[in-house]
């Protein structure tokens, strides 16, 4: 399995309308409700590692909510992540996330191996107090996800590809929240599409949270990743970012920045 960290990758799982979940983040937004939801799995293969923040985006609706998830690979009939979390809904204009399921109440199958060709199912559930009728949003930078820590099969212990050069990370603020923007160069002769993720711990080197966005760019061109701290405690945050296929092979070194909230 993978030691290095730069090698650390993650499986997204998004929601998509009506009833199928979606390994890439959907262009189109759409509100979904309770129930299951499934699709096939055809990135590479991954081992499930560990635990990641999963963010629910919520509207519709004003009061509080609980959310109840599961992630199972439909196929080897075994658990890749399940639990469970509260929060709440002001409006629910899908600008900021209504949950955040932290690692309290969360159960992970580490080892899993979720190989291509298998069937995901997630299960979402939704228990309101208020007044309106919740649902969950997706699409767009606010669609609900599942994030899970994973390791490609076929690693060998070095990096598959530097497709994406990156450049340096600095804080920024993005829509009044502190952030870190950093700049991609696409070496490629084709388009991409890549999804960036940041690890981030606290002054005693403990992971308190993940970050992830999505960029697109052409051949040649730079384009600027930007992840948010929405709802961090007052402190100052070291972030590692890589950016990943959409099937989560890593194709950039990782870059640190440190955030201060």
């Amino acid at each position: 399995m993978m030691g290095d960290a730069q090698l650390q990758s993650s499986l997204a799982v998004f929601l998509s309308c009506p009833k199928v979940i979606g390994f890439a983040l959907p262009e189109n937004s759409s509100s979904c409700g309770s129930g299951d939801y499934s699709a096939v799995y055809t990135g590479t293969s991954q081992t499930v590692s560990a635990y990641q923040d999963s963010v629910f985006y919520l509207s519709n609706a004003t009061g509080g909510v609980k959310v109840v998830y599961a992630l199972t690979d439909s196929t080897t009939n075994q658990l890749v992540e399940s639990g469970k979390a509260y929060g709440s809904i002001s409006g629910g204009d899908c600008t900021t996330p209504s949950v955040v399921v932290g690692n309290v109440s969360v159960a992970v199958g580490t080892s899993v191996v979720i190989s291509s060709g298998d069937t995901l199912k997630a299960f979402l559930n939704i228990t309101f107090t208020g007044t309106g009728t919740p649902v969950f949003c997706s699409g767009g930078s606010s669609a609900t996800l599942i994030l899970i820590q994973t390791a490609p099969v076929s690693s060998t212990g070095a990096l598959l590809t530097t497709t994406l050069t990156a450049g340096r990370a600095q804080q920024t603020t993005i829509d009044g929240y502190p952030g870190v923007s950093i700049p991609y160069l696409n070496t490629a002769s084709s388009a991409m599409n890549a999804l960036v993720y940041g690890t981030v711990r606290n002054n005693a080197g403990a992971i308190v949270g993940y970050l992830l966005t999505t960029i697109s760019l052409l051949p040649t061109q730079n384009v600027t990743a930007s992840l948010v701290l929405y709802h961090y405690a007052p402190a100052t945050y070291t972030i590692t970012i890589i950016a990943t296929t959409p099937v989560n092979v890593p194709v950039s070194t990782p870059v640190t920045a440190n955030v201060t909230v």
